[in-house]
């Protein structure tokens, strides 16, 4: 069963198990969507299935995603033809030049010694490709309008949601609007590459070995994560470290919020969102429960800067909330979301 929510973006729900139309999970959906639409004028179709079951020990939600390969060059031609704000002018203008990427790596198949980064400068496919999740190719206009699922949502049933954050949120339940928030911007292209090296250093048998050069490439955000490193100044950075990893707009020159930097030899969760802990945006790691979950102005300034059109003019690096709200930090916090 497929329901459109009337939108710009339109969000376009399949339902999986644990989940029928007009229930409570449905309708957070639904208004997490919307918070989106409210922002974004892009006129595409965001298409996902949706399932309430059971999920991994101290998951909240999960996200599987649709990628699609594009070359440096198209992509770059993209943003370019796609830039409305002054975000965009700023990120278009500073993204390096050429039909080549140069950045720091580790944990491949390629070093000789993976725990240290390396520059990787050689024109191999990770240096002329970028990955794009189809909602986010959609919007940039190198995708054609298709039925085919961006990618599935998964709530777990194991927890107390509540489902109406209006009210605040109870103090022994989590946000379940704001964590649907969560999985629906990493539909939208906040996703890192670093992910798939980090996890496949930790687990070669379950990748087949360590990722080669030729394997794997960046994703948009990742074109706007820099690191201060030893040896390469300010660079692009897409090692799994405990190195801090910051979003900037400007090829490093100003450094932006913190990126999470690798479950497994980082500081302990996916580069796919902020830095723990420092109430960056909705796109951290974590939430607590009877946290109330808002976007950020951080969050617009990077989804904007990755392919959508905000209805706002967004100031960048701010800590306000986007969405009002209070957070009410609780001891114990669970991981929002697992990426794939």
């Amino acid at each position: 069963m497929t329901l459109p929510l009337q939108a710009s973006p339109i969000f376009n729900y399949t339902l999986g198990s644990g989940i029928t139309s007009g229930d409570p999970v449905y309708n957070a959906f639904v208004a997490a969507g919307n918070r989106w639409s409210s922002i974004f004028a892009d006129s595409v179709t965001v298409n996902v299935k949706i399932d309430y079951k059971s999920l991994g020990a101290g998951i909240l939600g999960s996200t599987g995603s649709a990628i699609y390969k594009y070359s440096y060059s198209s992509v770059k031609a993209a943003l370019a033809a796609d830039a409305t704000t002054a975000t965009d002018a700023t990120a278009v203008a500073n993204l390096q030049a050429g039909s080549a990427l140069t950045f720091a790596i580790n944990h491949t198949a390629d070093c000789s010694n993976c725990t240290i980064p390396y520059l990787d400068n050689n024109a191999n496919n990770d240096n002329l490709f970028v990955d794009l999740t189809g909602a986010q190719a959609r919007a940039l206009g190198l995708l054609a309008p298709n039925a085919a699922l961006d990618g599935q949502i998964s709530f777990s049933s194991n927890f107390a949601f509540d489902f109406d954050p209006t009210d605040g949120i109870s103090a022994s339940q989590y946000d379940l609007v704001g964590v649907a928030t969560h999985e629906i911007g990493h539909l939208l292209g906040f996703v890192s590459s670093v992910d798939d090296f980090d996890f496949c250093g930790a687990n070669p048998a379950s990748c087949g070995g360590l990722i080669s050069e030729a394997q794997d490439e960046p994703t948009i955000l990742d074109l706007y994560r820099f690191s201060t490193t030893s040896g390469f100044g300010t660079i692009m950075d897409m090692s799994a470290d405990n190195r801090a990893k910051y979003f900037s707009l400007d090829g490093g020159t100003t450094l932006g919020p913190l990126f999470s930097n690798g479950s497994n030899f980082g500081d302990g969760r996916q580069a796919s969102h902020w830095k723990d802990s420092l109430g960056i945006g909705i796109m951290d790691p974590t939430a607590g429960e009877g946290e109330l979950l808002a976007i950020t102005q951080n969050d617009v300034v990077a989804l904007d800067a990755i392919g959508w059109d905000s209805v706002v003019a967004p100031e960048p690096f701010t800590g306000g909330l986007f969405v009002i709200g209070i957070a009410v930090m609780a001891v114990v916090r669970k991981r929002i979301g697992a990426t794939g």
